[in-house]
């Protein structure tokens, strides 16, 4: 019996690494008409928006950023403290959690300051872009 293969047979297709999830962005809801949406965006720069309520753009929507503006982010938050975060009072202000790397903050928008306050207008700068 005589078997044919060809060169590649033996040799395994090598595995792309997956992205892995940079920074995770979630708009909770609020008693009102807040936006309500989930961003993440991944090392290599690729980005996955889901709007879910109140926001003009609902469903999943692809797209990327550029590193320099992921590295800005993941740079500011080194340098984000207790005291950007502000106080979290009253219940009809909508909580944003943002995780970068491993490390997690949650805050109401309108009550944060410094680093955070850079950070949440650049996403949102992106958010807007979509």
């Amino acid at each position: 019996m005589i078997t044919f293969s060809s060169c590649s047979a033996g040799k395994k297709k090598p595995q792309s690494t997956p992205d892995k999830i940079v920074v995770s962005y979630s708009k909770g809801r609020c008693l009102g008409k807040c936006p309500v949406y989930d961003l993440h965006i991944y090392d290599s720069g690729r980005m996955v928006y889901n709007g879910l309520d109140n926001v003009s753009k609902k469903g999943i929507y692809k797209s990327t950023i550029s590193l320099d503006t992921l590295k800005r982010i993941t740079s500011l938050m080194r340098y984000v403290t207790p005291k950007e975060i502000g106080e979290i009072p009253g219940r009809d202000l909508p909580l944003t959690v943002l995780k970068v790397h491993d490390k997690k903050v949650v805050y109401q928008a309108l009550r944060i300051n410094g680093n955070l306050l850079d950070i949440n207008t650049l996403i949102e700068g992106i958010v807007n872009n979509i």
